[in-house]
C-alpha cells in the first residue's frame, strides 16, 4: 500500500514541479493573454506569462527525465523508462492547462490574479494532468482520490512556505 502511494506521488511529481515553477521562474511582463479581454474581463490575467509558463513546462519534463532514469521497477507503476517520460511530459502539460483553464474560469467569476478559488486551485491543474497523461497511464480510483486528498493538502502548505519565503505576496 505504501510502494504504491509513493509510486503515484512519484508519477504525479511532474506536474507537482510543473504547477509550482512559475512562481520561482514566472513573472515579467510578457502575460500570455497580452491583455486580451473578453466581456471586459481579462482572458487569464497578468500573472500568467510565458516565461512562468515555459519554465514550468521546462522543469515538468526535466523532472519527468530524471524520474524516468531513477525510478526503481518497483515503484513503476508497471510503465517503462520511455513511458515515464512520456507520461511526465503530458503531465506537464496538462498541468498547465489545467492552471490556465482554471485562471480563466476566475476571470470570468471576478477574482483577480493571484485571488484565491477553493478547488479550482488546487485541483484543475491535477485532474488536467492526469487526464493528458491518461494516454499512457490510467490511474486507479483509488490513486485518483490519493492524489486529489494529497494535493489538497500539499498545495497549501507549498504556497504558505513560498509566501513564507516572499516567493510569493499571497499565502494562497
Amino acid at each position: 500500500m505504501i510502494d504504491r502511494a509513493l509510486a503515484a506521488l512519484l508519477y504525479i511529481l511532474p506536474a507537482y514541479v510543473s504547477n509550482g515553477a512559475p512562481v520561482l521562474f514566472g513573472g515579467g511582463r510578457d502575460a500570455i493573454d497580452a491583455g486580451r479581454t473578453l466581456h471586459g474581463k481579462p482572458l487569464l490575467g497578468s500573472s500568467k506569462t510565458w516565461r512562468g509558463l515555459l519554465a514550468g513546462l521546462a522543469l515538468g519534463t526535466l523532472t519527468a527525465g530524471v524520474l524516468a532514469l531513477l525510478v526503481p521497477p518497483s515503484l513503476s507503476l508497471g510503465l517503462s523508462s520511455s513511458q515515464w517520460a512520456l507520461a511526465g511530459v503530458l503531465l506537464s502539460f496538462g498541468a498547465q492547462a489545467g492552471d490556465l483553464f482554471g485562471s480563466f474560469l476566475k476571470r470570468r467569476f471576478g477574482i483577480p490574479p493571484s485571488g484565491p478559488a477553493l478547488f479550482a486551485d488546487q485541483l484543475f491543474f491535477l485532474f488536467l494532468a492526469l487526464s493528458f497523461a491518461a494516454l499512457i497511464y490510467v490511474p486507479s480510483p483509488e490513486e485518483i482520490v490519493f492524489l486529489a486528498v494529497a494535493t489538497l493538502l500539499l498545495h497549501p502548505a507549498a504556497n504558505r512556505l513560498a509566501f513564507f519565503f516572499r516567493l510569493k505576496r499571497v499565502p494562497w
